[in-house]
């Protein structure tokens, strides 16, 4: 679907300053573009759910929410509502939506074992995407949005856009520099709420482990859209020596 930066192209580079400029030439201030971004999301957030089944275990939905509730409580941005959802994919992943809608797979907290440090990192690193305005700039990107639209007509051609193209699109892949800098804030959150700093690491080595050539539970797709765990793993690292 020809998105409005394809046709833009000629006279606007389609990277990420640009696509930030464009959104708040659009819609204002900031609590303007939170405001939009939040309905942006909300309407992406209706469609994964009627492409994707949410999980139906009331326990485990329980312990990610609660686990969301606390490290949002420790973001200095209030505005947004963020609401993390599990669901059934036999694929271990975790993706960001604009405005505060996190998802996460039944598949990757099995590969985690339910850990709550670790899956405070994960859940951390999309919130990451989400504070740093990583999603939002990938999806203005990739879908048809009017320059002078109003919300009602950006929030309906973004929503029209996912659904054609499919949850896969939404899960596209970030640049690897936002990959390192969403790990970086989602072991200072994490830090901040009371978890252990080291589960970033273990989980990534847990799922490397998993994933040593092709792999029969989807991590070789997850691998390929993320900077080598060697290389995050480093990082993270780097980050903590820094104190």
């Amino acid at each position: 679907m020809a998105g409005f930066f394809y046709q833009l192209g000629k006279k606007v580079a389609p990277n990420v300053r640009k696509a930030r400029w464009i959104w708040q030439s659009a819609f204002g201030s900031e609590a303007e573009m939170i405001a939009a971004e939040i309905e942006v999301g909300r309407g992406l957030a209706q469609e994964v759910r009627a492409q994707i089944p949410c999980c139906c275990e009331a326990d485990t939905q329980a312990l990610v929410s609660g686990i969301g509730v606390r490290l949002a409580g420790c973001l200095k941005e209030k505005r947004r509502p963020f609401v993390i959802t599990v669901v059934d994919d036999p694929k271990p992943n975790a993706f960001a939506l604009p405005g505060g809608f996190v998802f996460v797979t039944r598949s990757i907290l099995d590969v985690c074992h339910m850990d709550p440090s670790q899956v405070a990192f994960i859940v951390g690193h999309e919130m990451a995407h989400i504070t740093k305005g990583h999603t939002m700039e990938r999806i203005v990107m990739g879908s048809a949005v009017s320059f002078a639209a109003n919300l009602a007509v950006v929030r309906s051609a973004v929503v029209g856009w996912a659904r054609k193209a499919g949850v896969e699109a939404i899960q596209s892949v970030y640049s690897r520099d936002h990959e390192l800098e969403a790990d970086a804030l989602a072991i200072a959150l994490i830090q901040a709420a009371g978890y252990d700093v080291n589960a970033g690491e273990r989980l990534l080595a847990g799922l490397a482990n998993l994933c040593p050539g092709s792999d029969p539970q989807g991590l070789d797709r997850y691998f390929s859209s993320h900077p080598a765990a060697s290389v995050r793993i480093a990082e993270i690292r780097r980050f903590l020596a820094k104190g």
